[in-house]
């Protein structure tokens, strides 16, 4: 890998070999090389191998090859963490990002999800994701990876080895690429977030913030990635149209529910008018009962009084008639017995009698 080639550029130069001896030693490298490549790939492991060897270097993976590594079971955690220490060299992660993107490529959920397994744990023992929250929200990841302090330290337990300017560069942007490649493969994170975070952590910090329009527009004319720019010019699209459409609705969601408010209140409107219209008939209602019950207590009173009246009035004609009566009956029974005397007073109280009831009649029909 290139990347072994920075912790020797400060050394000696080594004394050459023969030329014969450097003929034999490439011709055996070479030999090795179409070894390697020719020989099928049966499993995962073999794929990851074969990616960091060099001799895997397509963009896709063959059907026959897919199938093949399907048949094969999953890897388990001391083969992932064997492939882990054979990737040690990847220092600047550049063969990672290229197994990320082969892996997301790859229609297999079963291979597409052990490569997802192999660069987790690759990426866990990298440097700069040791101290990294992986396990955390995307964005406190994502905030980490992308802070520059992070690299100015970084140390490999096997060397010295310490990286320059532009490879601390490169080794970042490439840390951010690979971790936005595997949440989008594993955590089904969606393309405009992703774009989101290309733009704030690796495209804008490239930008110079006092470039004239005219820089930016010979920038864009001179870009020769065209795809990328068209994908990510169709995702800006895409991600403006939906939080339009999205807006569009809020907006005809607003409209709906102020009509509603105005419905409601035109029939609060109604209910405090017809409230207050009953809480009046309830108030003269409530006087007319107060009224009612003052003019049956005063009726009550003078019932009461007439009441009294006529029984006393009632009471001494009934006394006087039986004095008359009892002085009768005393006439009769002497000796000789006054039978004009009982004839007296017998009708005198028979007269009293007829009056009072003439009496009571006429003030009852009053």
């Amino acid at each position: 890998m290139k990347d072994t080639e920075h912790n020797h550029r400060e050394n000696t130069k080594p004394e050459s070999d023969s030329p014969e001896q450097n003929i034999g030693s490439l011709a055996d490298a070479s030999a090795r090389a179409s070894r390697s490549a020719s020989t099928p790939i049966e499993s995962v492991g073999e794929l990851i191998s074969k990616v960091y060897a060099g001799t895997f270097r397509r963009k896709n993976v063959s059907k026959s090859v897919l199938n093949s590594m399907r048949k094969k079971p999953d890897l388990s955690g001391d083969e992932i963490e064997k492939l882990v220490n054979q990737t040690f060299e990847d220092r600047l992660l550049k063969t990672t990002l290229d197994l990320v993107k082969l892996g997301g490529k790859i229609g297999s959920s079963k291979v597409s999800d052990e490569i997802g397994k192999f660069v987790l744990g690759k990426l866990k023992k990298h440097p700069a994701f040791k101290a990294a929250p992986l396990y955390s929200s995307v964005d406190n990841v994502i905030h980490f990876i992308a802070d520059p302090k992070n690299y100015e330290s970084l140390r490999w337990l096997d060397d010295d080895y310490k990286l320059t300017g532009k490879e601390l560069k490169e080794c970042r942007n490439n840390a951010l690429r690979c971790y936005l490649l595997w949440v989008w493969m594993t955590k089904n994170v969606p393309s405009e977030r992703v774009l989101d975070y290309l733009l704030k952590y690796i495209w804008k910090p490239a930008v110079q913030p006092s470039q004239a329009e005219i820089e930016q527009v010979i920038l864009l004319t001179s870009a020769r990635d065209h795809e990328a720019l068209a994908i990510s010019t169709e995702i800006l699209h895409r991600d403006a149209a939906d939080q339009k459409q999205r807006a569009d609705s809020a907006e005809i969601a607003n409209e709906q529910s102020l009509k509603r408010v105005m419905l409601l209140e035109s029939k609060l409107d109604k209910i405090k008018t017809a409230l207050s219209d009953a809480q009046r008939k309830v108030d003269s209602l409530e006087k007319q009962l107060e009224k009612e019950h003052q003019d049956h207590a005063n009726d009550s009173a003078h019932l009461k009084d007439d009441y009294e009246s006529l029984r006393g009035q009632v009471l001494r004609r009934l006394n006087n008639e039986l004095t008359l009566l009892e002085e009768g009956l005393q006439a009769i029974r002497r000796n000789p017995p006054k039978i004009n005397v009982m004839i007296d007073h017998a009708e005198r109280a028979i007269d009293g009698l007829r009056n009072e009831c003439k009496r009571l009649q006429k003030k009852g029909d009053s």
